[in-house]
């Protein structure tokens, strides 16, 4: 065969959806010299182009022409595979698998819910749990784990290649570590943590299972955390992932501790879970 040269283009051109995701790519290949026939110049433009292009196949190659020196111009264009595309644009649609899972977690509480006497005096401390027998400043609590649920939620979806680009990767790190600012598959607003993200593929999978992991913590609604100087229960109304926490004061005329302040801590920020593209 004549000699020739094959040049391909560093940079072809996109076709993206409006997610930033690309559903077509066309690389620009020539060949020059050899004096070639068409047909066996577009043989080797297709056989030595890649097979694929971020999770695009190879599916055509159009002759473009000739120049005055009779180099050859071809596009090979790369589209998705017809396998791999969605007939629905519902994310629910190509779910895979939903897994769940309830196990025993702990929780650390001070207050009792209802404390039982055996002996001695129990004016100072009241409902709090572990007192230290100290007065004041000195005074601690070092309360107690008590059993809570440890639920995880597992959502692993079908996904095109070319849908886990750098945008994409860059929604899932941001979210990492962040719970839910809308409701998300039926639980309110604070009640699921994003723990991560998996998949396993190669640059010539067309698809590939992404498994996306969750922690669950219900909202509360009147968690009793402390005892006022009147000796009434005071509640408080939390998101699962929030702190609930009271900062205790000595009242020399009741002769024990009091709440100064009652708090609730939002310690983990809320996202919208619809950029991790599921």
């Amino acid at each position: 065969m004549p000699e020739y040269k094959l040049l391909q283009t560093q940079e072809g051109s996109e076709t993206w959806d409006s997610n930033g995701n690309v559903t077509q790519f066309d690389l620009k290949c020539y060949i020059i010299g050899g004096d070639l026939s068409k047909r066996d110049a577009m043989q080797i433009v297709w056989d030595e182009a890649p097979a694929s292009y971020e999770g695009l196949s190879k599916k055509s190659i159009k002759f473009d022409g000739y120049d005055d020196d009779r180099n050859a111009e071809f596009t090979v264009s790369y589209q998705r595979s017809s396998g791999s595309e969605s007939t629905s644009d519902n994310p629910e649609d190509v779910m895979t698998e939903v897994g769940f899972s309830t196990g025993g977690g702990t929780k650390h509480i001070v207050f009792a819910l209802k404390p039982r006497v055996v002996s001695g005096d129990n004016n100072f401390c009241g409902n709090l749990i572990g007192w230290n027998g100290k007065k004041g400043v000195e005074a601690e609590y070092a309360g107690t784990d008590v059993p809570d649920s440890n639920s995880q939620l597992t959502l692993t979806v079908t996904k095109k290649m070319s849908e886990l680009g750098n945008a994409w990767q860059r929604n899932v790190d941001a979210a990492t570590g962040k719970v839910n600012a809308n409701k998300f598959r039926g639980y309110e607003p604070g009640e699921v943590l994003f723990v991560g993200v998996s998949f396993t593929g190669t640059e010539k999978s067309d698809s590939v299972k992404v498994t996306y992991n969750f922690s669950i913590r219900l909202n509360e609604t009147d968690v009793p955390v402390a005892t006022d100087e009147n000796g009434n229960v005071i509640t408080v109304s939390k998101k699962g992932f929030e702190y609930a926490w009271v900062a205790p004061k000595y009242n020399s005329k009741l002769r024990r501790d009091v709440p100064s302040l009652v708090r609730v801590d939002k310690v983990l920020e809320e996202v919208d879970f619809s950029k991790l593209g599921i």
